[in-house]
């Protein structure tokens, strides 16, 4: 199991971004996005576009000028993209939805069978 990571403020994690991993950050801007985000979250949740290599001791290497901000802009980008694709996944879901209830009643209704005996997957052969 790893060892525990030491806990560090939010000034010391944005010094180890700087001189550790060459992040650019350094803003109360910066700072207030690690406060509200969480290093996990942005810094490795986010950072696979922005490496390019991996020094002698398997430490990642980061694109000259990644920065704070840059990730953040990726992580918002990412929060919008989710929120657009759920909006229309859930308009899908509905529409499936009330087809196949429609789908349903027409059975009911033409061929005389409950929803029970409709539903029960046993009563169709698969081909």
């Amino acid at each position: 199991m790893a060892a525990d990571k030491e806990f560090l403020t939010y000034n010391q994690q944005m010094k180890k971004l700087r001189d550790k991993k060459k992040i650019d950050c350094g803003n109360t801007k910066d700072k207030t996005t690690l406060v509200r985000m969480g290093y996990f979250n942005l810094v490795n949740g986010y950072k696979e576009p922005f490496i390019c290599g991996k020094d002698n001791n398997g430490n990642h290497i980061y694109i000259a000028n990644t920065s704070l901000k840059a990730l953040y802009a990726l992580k918002k980008f990412d929060d919008d993209l989710r929120m657009l694709l759920l909006k229309y996944i859930t308009q899908i879901e509905e529409e499936v939805r009330t087809l196949n209830l429609i789908n349903v009643m027409i059975m009911e209704r033409l061929l005389g069978m409950t929803q029970k005996h409709i539903l029960t997957i046993v009563n169709y052969k698969i081909r």
